[in-house]
C-alpha cells in the first residue's frame, strides 16, 4: 500500500471524512496493507480524542435464557439448545453488591444486561430506582441492555440517570435476515434513535465472525456512524455448543485488528470496545489492540469466561496505557494478587510449610552485597530476582524479589528452600519439573512462574561464577 495512504487515513478520520467502500474493503483484505503502520494511524486518531486512556466495563448478566428472539449466535436465544443457567432477574442486593465488586476492580462502566424482547414498565422502574441506588452509591457509570425500548421508557431511565443503554446492531442490513427472523433491523435502529431521543447515549456493537463479508463490516461501521453512536463493543464470534450458528470463524488475530482499526477510521470520536472473543483470536497480540481501542470489558461475558482481571490490568500497565478509574493499575494489580492468595490459602492446596515460609517471609527480600545477582522479566510481565551469599560453592543464604503473582511468590520460596545449603552442582540439578511438582496447587496456566524462577537462579549462579573464576 502507498505509504501516505496510511497518513491520509489518519488525516480524513480525524477531520471526520467518510471512509470509502473500496478503501475499507482493501484494509480488510489485501495483503498490501500491513499491520504496524495501520495500526499507527488508527493510534493517532484514538490519541487525540482519548490519548492513552482505557475504561474498563464490567457486564453483569442479570437476567439469563428463555429469550423469545430467535438471534442464531445467542445460546439464550429460542432456537438454542446450549446448557445454561437460566434465571430470573437477580435481586436488588445480589445487583448492589455486583456493583460494589464492579467499582472496586477498577470499572468505568458497570453493565447490566438482561435476556427478553422488552422491558415492561414495571420492570423500567425497578430499574430506575436501581441505577438511582448504584449511582449514588458508587462512582460508577451505568449502562442497560433490555432489547427494545420506547421513548416513555427511555425517558424514564434517563431521568434515573441511566448513562448509557446498550442494543446491538451485531451486522449489517443486509446480512441480517440470516441471524435472526423474529425482528428486523429497522426494530433496533428504532431502539438507537428512541434512546438518543430522549438525551441517553448509546452503545451499539458488532458480532464478527458470522459470515458476513467485508462490505458487511464496513456497513454496519457506516450504520453506527450514521447514528452517532458514542459506544462500540466489537465481539468476535465464539461458536458454542448448542447454538443454531454452527460456524467456526477464521478470524486470524491480524484480521480482527484490522477490523479494529477500520471502525476507529469510520467513528473516529467513538469508544471503541474490546469485547468477546479478543482472548481467542487475539491471543499474544492483545496489547496490540489498545492502539486502536480505547476501552474493554473485564471479568468476562455473557455466557463465556475471559482472562483473569490480574492478567488484563498487567497487560495494560505493560503495553503503557492507563485506565479511567479512582484506583490506579498498581492498586488494582496488587489487590488481584491478594485475592488469588486468599483463595489459594482458602482452598489449601499449597503445601504447609511453604504457606509458612510465604506467610514469615522467608527468603523473600534483597541483599546489599550478593555473591551472585540476577533480574529477569518474562513474558507475562512478571519480574524475578535473586541474590545469593555462596561461601567454599555452597548457597549459603539465598533472597528473592518478584512483582509477580501468588504461584511467582510460591515457586521463589519453593527455589530457595531446596536449593539453600546445597552446593552450586546441586542447586542446578533444579528444574522447572521439580518445582511444579513439589507445588501441589501449581496450575496449567502458571507453569512459566517455575520457568521464570529457574532462569534467573541459574543467571543468578552464573552471575557468581563470572566473578569468581
Amino acid at each position: 500500500m502507498d505509504k501516505e495512504l496510511y497518513s491520509r487515513l489518519t488525516q480524513e478520520s480525524m477531520a471526520n471524512e467518510p471512509l470509502s467502500k473500496e478503501v475499507a474493503v482493501q484494509i480488510l483484505t489485501s495483503e498490501d496493507v500491513d499491520l504496524l503502520p495501520l495500526l499507527n494511524a488508527a493510534y493517532d486518531v484514538r490519541k487525540k480524542f482519548f490519548g492513552k486512556d482505557i475504561t474498563i466495563h464490567v457486564i453483569n448478566n442479570v437476567q439469563n435464557g428463555k429469550c423469545s428472539e430467535d438471534c442464531k449466535y445467542c445460546v439464550q436465544s429460542t432456537g438454542a439448545s446450549a446448557q445454561i443457567d437460566e434465571y430470573p432477574m437477580k435481586s436488588d442486593e445480589q445487583i448492589m453488591s455486583e456493583a460494589r465488586q464492579a467499582y472496586e476492580s477498577g470499572a468505568h462502566r458497570y453493565c447490566m444486561v438482561f435476556s427478553g424482547k422488552s422491558p415492561s414498565l414495571d420492570r423500567v422502574q425497578q430499574l430506575s430506582k436501581l441505577i438511582r441506588r448504584i449511582k449514588s452509591t458508587y462512582s460508577i457509570q451505568v449502562c442497560v441492555s433490555h432489547g427494545f425500548l420506547d421513548k416513555e421508557k427511555a425517558e424514564i431511565l434517563k431521568k434515573a440517570g441511566l448513562d448509557r443503554f446498550n442494543h446491538n446492531l451485531n451486522t449489517s442490513k443486509r446480512f441480517y435476515p440470516d441471524i435472526c427472523t423474529t425482528h428486523d433491523y429497522e426494530d433496533r435502529i428504532k431502539t438507537l434513535q428512541n434512546a438518543h431521543e430522549s438525551d441517553v447515549k448509546v452503545c451499539s456493537g458488532v458480532i464478527v465472525g458470522m459470515g458476513e463479508t467485508a462490505e458487511d463490516i464496513y456497513n454496519i461501521a457506516c450504520s453506527l456512524r450514521a447514528l452517532k453512536v458514542e459506544s462500540i463493543p466489537i465481539n468476535f464470534y465464539l461458536p458454542i455448543e448448542g447454538v443454531p450458528l454452527d460456524i467456526k470463524p477464521d478470524l486470524s488475530s491480524e484480521y480482527c485488528l484490522k477490523v479494529l482499526c477500520l471502525f476507529r477510521f469510520i467513528n473516529p470520536d467513538a469508544e471503541i470496545r474490546l469485547a468477546a472473543g479478543r482472548e481467542v483470536y487475539l491471543k499474544s497480540m492483545q496489547f496490540l489492540a489498545f492502539y486502536p481501542a480505547n476501552s474493554l470489558f473485564v471479568n468476562g461475558y455473557l455466557n463465556t469466561s475471559g482472562e483473569s482481571k490480574l492478567e488484563t490490568y498487567k497487560q495494560i500497565k505493560d503495553a503503557g496505557f492507563s485506565i479511567v478509574s479512582e484506583f490506579s493499575l498498581d492498586e488494582l494489580i496488587e489487590r488481584e494478587k491478594q485475592l488469588e492468595a486468599d483463595s489459594v490459602l482458602n482452598n489449601n492446596e499449597t503445601p504447609q510449610y511453604i504457606m509458612k515460609f510465604i506467610t514469615q517471609r522467608k527468603y523473600i527480600g534483597r541483599m546489599s552485597d550478593p555473591d551472585g545477582s540476577a533480574h529477569i522479566k518474562g513474558p507475562c510481565g512478571d519480574e524475578m530476582e535473586f541474590y545469593l551469599a555462596i561461601n567454599d560453592d555452597i548457597v549459603r543464604d539465598i533472597k528473592f524479589h518478584t512483582s509477580g503473582c501468588y504461584f511467582t511468590y510460591a515457586c521463589g520460596v519453593m527455589a530457595s528452600h531446596l536449593v539453600c545449603g546445597r552446593t552450586i552442582r546441586e542447586a542446578l540439578q533444579l528444574s522447572p519439573g521439580q518445582i511444579i511438582k513439589e507445588l501441589i496447587c501449581l496450575p496449567k496456566d502458571h507453569c512459566h512462574c517455575a520457568i521464570l524462577t529457574v532462569s534467573t537462579l541459574y543467571k543468578a549462579i552464573a552471575d557468581y561464577w563470572l566473578k569468581n573464576y
